[in-house]
């Protein structure tokens, strides 16, 4: 098979991902492309590990290398939430079936250890418009715990835990911080703006010194949802099996 390069769909700090088209069958795959002193072994493993849920995890068909760089090959999806949000509003029922996959999601990485660490609009993929079906992608900072804990500062600022910020007693994190972000990510799909847009609102609520910050387009139920994930304490934070059952997310 002969593929062609046919434009970069994105750029982040340790690889390039490309579309590319086959000559000879016309299908379509994304390659990210990943500079060897740049390459963690963890993002092939994670996804090798998470091939058995094509519905929850964008597919790794393979991999492939040269003299500088690693290739993953991928399955293609055209949209994310992101750009998604940024076209249209989603409604209620749409915002809810969108969490209630990422939380299925992230139960089944958080019972293997794997924490995803970077959860913002454009690491959720769209799979399908109508009913509305994501996965979740790029696991280039995620971590396989094992029996360790993560001390890295790593993601995108607006979707961080404060405990990976470095606003916690503790710089301790576990995939409690995946809660956080997806808490932010909710918010984020029903305001289109992000609960803490600045450090400073986040310290001030950490100190107890800000309000939770509400919304007219957040129904209380929602809100409800949304604070069980947004406590300051990591340990209080509802894990992805207990948010799942939360009345808030009954499609009605």
């Amino acid at each position: 098979e002969t593929w062609i390069r046919a434009g970069m769909l994105g750029e982040g700090t340790f690889g390039t991902v490309y579309k590319e088209t086959c000559s000879e069958t016309r299908d379509v795959r994304a390659v990210k492309q990943i500079k060897k002193s740049f390459a963690r072994p963890n993002e092939l493993a994670i996804l090798a590990q998470l091939r058995s849920y094509p519905e929850h995890f964008v597919r790794l068909a393979g991999w492939f290398e040269d003299e500088n760089n690693i290739y993953l090959a991928m399955e293609y999806l055209p949209g994310d939430l992101g750009v998604l949000l940024r076209e249209q509003d989603l409604s209620e029922n749409d915002t809810k079936r969108v969490t209630k996959q990422i939380l299925a999601g992230l139960e089944i990485m958080h019972k293997k250890d794997i924490c995803h660490r970077d959860l913002k609009p454009s690491n959720i993929l769209i799979a399908k418009w109508m009913p509305i079906s994501v996965k979740i992608a790029d696991f280039g900072v995620s971590k396989h715990f094992d029996g360790t804990e993560g001390r890295t500062e790593t993601g995108t600022r607006p979707f961080m835990a404060p405990e990976v910020c470095g606003f916690c007693e503790s710089s301790v994190y576990t995939t409690a911080i995946d809660m956080w972000s997806l808490g932010c990510l909710v918010y984020f799909m029903m305001t289109k703006r992000t609960p803490f847009p600045e450090p400073r609102n986040l310290v001030d609520f950490m100190q107890g010194q800000g309000k939770f910050p509400q919304s007219s387009a957040i129904p209380y139920s929602a809100f409800e949802f949304i604070a069980s994930l947004l406590l300051p304490l990591p340990e209080a934070r509802a894990p992805a099996s207990k948010a799942q059952l939360h009345s808030w997310l009954e499609i009605k």
